[in-house]
């Protein structure tokens, strides 16, 4: 009888050895409904859209089109790294968490297409004509998208999310989704309104997440520490939320800067 208790036990500890290799093995998927992986994709959509009408009107060349739709790749690509970090918690790691991630990583995506319109003179001239053809209600309206934001402010209730970032940084950004539909019936009507109006709406566009956001999640985060978060501001780096700062809100920031850089060269 004894050795039949042994034996038992020996198989419940392989089945939980078992257990804790294949968990280990296998990255975590969240549970939780999120639209973020989506929203790269409707930028996408958008990017694209405009590119190809502006092309039809003969603004741009459709070499001048392939570079816009390379430096979408490029995003792509690193969309698809950025979620295999964050299946595999490589983000959540205390080596990463050290690293101050709430700066560079919001900052990772803004700075390849920096690196990609300083060297390319065809880019640069792609998004000028794309700005210049298409109407400003378009891009006012794929800012609305932010509007979405409210589902950060109902995890934050719930104490899915940190609180004091979803509270002030979710808002601040749901609110100025709002203001993007509210602008958007405004110009779809006909009511003019100047390019130095659209030039600091966008520019609060900007404002709305930087400094806070990366400021806030750094605050929460080890490096600097200086707010408790609960729960800990690491989940913001868990799959699917971490395409959040890594990709799609950097993606409305460089939106936002598109228009603040052709509307701020008319003032």
């Amino acid at each position: 009888m004894a050795d039949l208790d042994k034996r038992l036990n020996a198989g419940e500890e392989e089945d939980a050895s078992h257990v804790r290799f294949s968990t280990g093995c296998f990255p975590k998927m969240s549970g939780a409904p999120s639209t973020v992986p989506f929203l790269f994709l409707l930028q996408a959509v958008f990017v694209i859209v405009v590119t190809i009408e502006t092309e039809k009107a003969n603004r741009i060349s459709p070499t001048e089109s392939w570079h816009v739709f390379g430096l979408l790749i490029i995003l792509g690509a690193w969309g698809v790294l950025s979620t295999i970090f964050a299946l595999r918690d490589s983000y959540q790691s205390p080596h990463c968490l050290k690293s101050f991630p709430g700066v560079w990583l919001p900052l990772l995506p803004l700075v390849i297409c920096l690196v990609y319109y300083s060297a390319s003179d065809q880019l640069r001239s792609a998004l000028k004509g794309i700005v210049a053809h298409t109407d400003a209600k378009w891009f006012v309206l794929i800012q609305g998208l932010r509007v979405l934001a409210v589902g950060t402010v109902i995890k934050t209730f719930s104490r899915k999310f940190p609180k004091w970032f979803g509270l002030i940084v979710g808002s601040l950004d749901m609110l100025y989704g709002i203001s993007a539909w509210i602008l958007f019936v405004v110009l779809a009507e006909g009511s003019s309104v100047s390019n130095r109006a659209l030039f600091i709406w966008h520019l609060l566009g900007v404002l709305v997440i930087v400094p806070p956001a990366p400021l806030m999640m750094q605050l929460s985060l080890p490096g600097l520490n200086v707010i408790e978060s609960d729960p800990p501001m690491s989940s913001v780096f868990a799959y699917p939320m971490a395409l959040a700062p890594s990709l799609v809100v950097p993606m409305f920031v460089g939106l936002n800067l598109l228009i603040v850089w052709r509307t701020g060269v008319k003032l």
